[in-house]
């Protein structure tokens, strides 16, 4: 079933003469693009998944990589998408390597764990009016209940070496807006250590970059 991409459209609102600093709104949309220069706005419910832009990384404080992952997915549904506003529930993430479900770092083969029993899925990830121009957000729990951490595991598979890393505040990121192909992007994110013995950094900073699809033949979608 094909795939298209999907973007973000962010309109900008100015008054009178541009001033020499632009005031700017966020006021992000998500849409399908197609032929024609035409664009469908996604209606709530519609299912995402967003997939990797290069490798996920995760560095410890002195630079070196913690962990790495050429293959990352997440899946999720919009539940906000109303021109100014979107929001949407990730159900489902994976980070892995392509040939094994184990990830690279400084320890060996790593496996990540993105739902524990405890703050595990699901996260939230919404761009609202009220956040930074090309600002968007990840935080634990649907966008519909109240903000919780965020929680995964690190088993290092050759060490027996179990470390559990945890954020409380949201993960923040920056997306590019475009008619064609949109990046969303998270550069540095804190993680402190939570559990784990031994081997385990006192930190992690996490980079990623992604791109969101929908299968065309099971989205609804309504023209924008």
């Amino acid at each position: 079933m094909a795939k298209k991409i999907l973007v973000f459209v962010a309109a900008i609102m100015a008054l009178g003469v541009v001033p020499a600093v632009a005031s700017a709104t966020n006021s992000p949309e998500l849409i399908e693009p197609t032929a024609g220069g035409v664009h469908h706005r996604l209606s709530n419910g519609a299912l995402i998944e967003a997939t990797n832009v290069g490798a996920t990384v995760m560095k410890n404080a002195a630079g070196e990589t913690l962990v790495s992952c050429e293959k990352a997915t997440m899946t999720g549904k919009v539940t906000v998408n109303d021109g100014s506003n979107i929001e949407g529930d990730i159900s489902a993430a994976s980070f892995e390597n392509t040939s094994s479900v184990d990830c690279s770092g400084i320890l060996g083969a790593t496996r990540v764990t993105t739902n524990p029993a405890t703050n595990g899925l699901p996260w939230c990830i919404r761009s609202t009016s009220s956040m930074l121009t090309d600002e968007f957000q990840v935080r634990g729990n649907s966008c519909d209940k109240a903000a919780r951490a965020i929680r995964f595991v690190l088993d290092v598979t050759a060490f027996g070496i179990t470390c559990t890393y945890q954020r409380a505040s949201a993960i923040p990121g920056t997306l590019t807006t475009s008619t064609s192909t949109s990046t969303l992007s998270i550069s540095g994110v804190q993680f402190t250590l939570l559990e784990g013995g031994f081997g385990c950094p006192s930190e992690g900073l996490l980079s990623m970059k992604f791109e969101l699809e929908t299968d065309e033949t099971s989205i609804p979608v309504s023209i924008l």
